[in-house]
């Protein structure tokens, strides 16, 4: 039996099945809803010149000793949120405070547990420059990029080749009842604005690939899931798929060429990561280009899209494992189904237990 802490937010669905799985295997899960913290939890760490550092964390749901875990599956850590009943100014610096403690305790705590991935990987992976880089030295190959804030050498870029434009990260732009997800776009020079408004940020620009088709692999130490996304059939998807719904894009399984496989080990290797999903596109001669990574990406759509992709169950087994960077998934009987999973009672039981949590009023960011 594990001890596996699950830090997430509340009705994450992975976070909900994958504990509801591991649980019916025997293993104990404490899922840890950090923003959560300090309304409804408490903690305490001690040390001292006879004792080394131990402590407890309680939640809403359970208490554990931070000790006892010996696996972190660090899924969507989510920063701690200051009460809502502290005068606005103390609220300000309490959220600061609140902020370095619990750096602290990732740094702190459960050094000898495995993590899935760890703090260190994470920010790597997160890192969109640094992807890029080491997936070309891992033999991956890489749309043309450009990344500045330079307006004239933007401009010329984009003058040169047909281009798409992406954020470091999605964000989400809302005014009034608008709310708009920022996605990889097409960009031409004629839809920049004025130079300062171009400066005002850097952005990651790219060439925009050919592809007849896209690619999501999901890998687990040395083991890999993927599906083939047929992006171009849908006018909306062919920049980014993600701008249809999944169901409409031919989704089929797919086997991830060997040398491509090889190069995706490698880049993992160099990140610090243990598991992620990788975005490719499929050129007309069949190059398969890295588009990124996503160290804690959604991957249960693709079980429901092709239910023989069964990334649900390679994913508990590699949880379980003792060595994450070599495991290796050969299916064994009982496979956990990804629909039987949704529908047991425990998943249920703790998806109406998020359902009714009275949730802070604050929004918080993902660590």
């Amino acid at each position: 039996m594990r001890n596996i802490l699950i830090p997430s937010l509340a009705s994450d669905i992975h976070a909900i099945a994958i504990q509801s799985a591991l649980e019916q295997r025997g293993h104990r899960v404490v899922r840890w809803i950090g923003d959560d913290f300090p309304s409804s939890q408490v903690a305490t760490l001690a040390l001292s010149n006879l004792d080394a550092l131990h402590g407890s964390i309680r939640t809403q749901d359970a208490e554990f000793d931070v000790g006892d875990i010996d696996l972190v599956w660090l899924r969507r850590p989510r920063w701690p949120v200051a009460p809502k009943y502290l005068d606005q100014y103390d609220q300000k610096l309490t959220d600061e405070e609140l902020h370095h403690w619990y750096r602290s305790i990732w740094e702190s705590c459960w050094s000898d547990a495995n993590w899935v991935n760890s703090m260190h990987g994470r920010r790597r992976a997160n890192n969109k420059i640094l992807q890029l880089k080491m997936a070309r030295k891992s033999g991956l190959s890489v749309p043309r990029t450009l990344i500045s804030n330079d307006p004239r050498q933007i401009r010329d870029f984009i003058s040169s080749i047909n281009a798409v434009v992406k954020p470091f990260q999605t964000q989400n732009w809302i005014e009034g009842s608008t709310n708009v997800s920022t996605l990889t776009a097409r960009i031409h020079k004629e839809q920049l604005p004025d130079n300062q408004f171009i400066q005002a940020c850097p952005a990651i620009y790219q060439e925009c690939i050919d592809k007849v088709f896209e690619v999501r692999a999901f890998f687990c130490g040395k083991a890999a899931l993927a599906i083939s996304i047929d992006s171009q059939k849908q006018l909306e998807s062919t920049t980014d798929w993600r701008a249809a719904k999944p169901q409409l894009l031919g989704i089929k399984p797919i086997t991830v060429p060997a040398a491509v496989e090889h190069a995706c080990f490698t880049l993992m290797d160099e990140l610090g990561i243990v598991t992620g999903s990788f975005d490719f596109a499929v050129t007309p001669s069949g190059e398969w280009v890295f588009f990124e990574v996503n160290e804690q990406g959604q991957f249960m759509w693709m079980e429901q899209c092709a239910p023989e992709v069964t990334v649900t169950d390679m994913f508990v087994n590699f949880l379980e494992a003792r060595s994450h960077r070599d495991f290796k998934y050969h299916a064994a009987s009982p496979e956990i189904r990804l629909r039987e999973l949704l529908n047991a009672p425990r998943t249920k039981e703790i998806v109406s237990i998020d359902a009714s949590r009275e949730r802070n009023e604050h929004a918080t960011a993902t660590l």
